[in-house]
């Protein structure tokens, strides 16, 4: 969810209005062309507001920008407190071939913002007008490709495995950022479960913000008892962190999710993310895998759409390969 946004309606505040809501818009779009045509249908829109909605008082407009991960579409949402007033009511046909002096008066801008966009709906609740607008965005119109790589970290990892992410990940050009809960310190150390081996961890996932978020490339749940740790909540009612920061993850389709070894243990309070998913896990997991609804395939690594999984922390190589292999893909 982008920020939501309240402006006065005021037409000297436009510019203002525009700027603010494209700098949120050019968090998603790269191609100008539509960024142009995205700022037209906004600029009609919030003018039409400001000249109409508020003839008889003052008052603000509501804006709300989201980016449907799933859907791959980015929603408009405008809102005002003026008399009910639904645009789309009149069928409004424009001949953009006749002459200026020709055209009825008004109907351009609905005719605008109806054609640029994909699906344009109007409601009245809680006592507002909401103009709600969604434009599909194709892959080559987005922004350039995401440089992060999360690994979510605690004690008892695997050594080799984690000294080897922390190296081709960079190699491959991506930057590599071990995440975990930090209990409100600036950072923890943890060990490792075989040599006991220290790591320094000073990034939580706990407050990375949506926008964070999506410079994110992947995000991996490693090998050892890192998952187990991890799912540990001290309210039973409420999700384990980490579990609350997955479903993020796992709601946007663009980020891949790697998961080795025992690494499925933390899926286990959010089971309904990979329930009849294709995945392999550690062979001591079989049973979890059942009850999880995993659609287990008997393979060292498996990739089932953005999900990435491997049986064992000695996989670690060739799963970390798999997954740079798709991220170059993308891009």
């Amino acid at each position: 969810m982008l920020k939501d946004m309240i402006f006065f309606a005021d037409m000297k505040k436009l510019p203002y209005m525009l700027d603010t809501i494209m700098q949120e818009v050019t968090q998603y779009v790269s191609d100008k062309k539509l960024l142009n045509r995205l700022k037209l249908c906004c600029e009609e829109i919030l003018a039409n507001i400001i000249d109409y909605a508020y003839t008889e008082k003052q008052g603000n407009i509501y804006v709300s920008c989201e980016y449907f991960a799933d859907k791959h579409s980015l929603q408009f949402v405008f809102a005002d407190e003026g008399t009910p007033y639904d645009p789309l009511a009149q069928k409004c046909t424009v001949d953009l071939e006749a002459g200026i002096e020709e055209r009825p008066i008004g109907g351009l801008g609905i005719f605008l913002y109806t054609t640029i966009m994909d699906k344009v709906e109007y409601k009245y609740m809680s006592q507002k007008n909401h103009l709600i607008l969604e434009k599909n965005l194709p892959r080559e119109v987005l922004v350039k490709p995401r440089k992060k790589i999360a690994i979510l970290m605690e004690s008892d990892f695997y050594e080799p495995e984690i000294e080897y992410y922390s190296n081709c990940f960079n190699d491959a050009g991506f930057e590599v950022h071990f995440l975990s809960r930090l209990w409100g310190n600036d950072s923890l150390t943890f060990h490792g479960h075989e040599e006991r081996k220290a790591f320094q961890c000073s990034e939580s996932f706990e407050f990375i913000e949506d926008r964070e978020l999506r410079e994110y490339a992947a995000v991996i749940i490693p090998a050892g008892y890192t998952a187990d740790r991890l799912r540990y909540t001290e309210d039973i009612n409420k999700l384990p962190p980490a579990c609350v920061f997955l479903q993020r993850c796992f709601h946007d389709k663009h980020m891949l999710k790697g998961i080795i070894c025992h690494g499925a243990w933390l899926m286990a309070p959010i089971h309904e993310l990979v329930k009849g998913r294709k995945m392999v896990v550690h062979n001591n997991l079989l049973g979890d895998a059942q009850l999880m609804g995993i659609d287990y395939v008997d393979e060292d690594v498996v990739v089932d759409a953005d999900l990435v999984s491997a049986r064992s922390g000695g996989e670690h190589q060739a799963f970390a390969q798999k997954i740079i292999a798709l991220l170059k893909t993308e891009q």
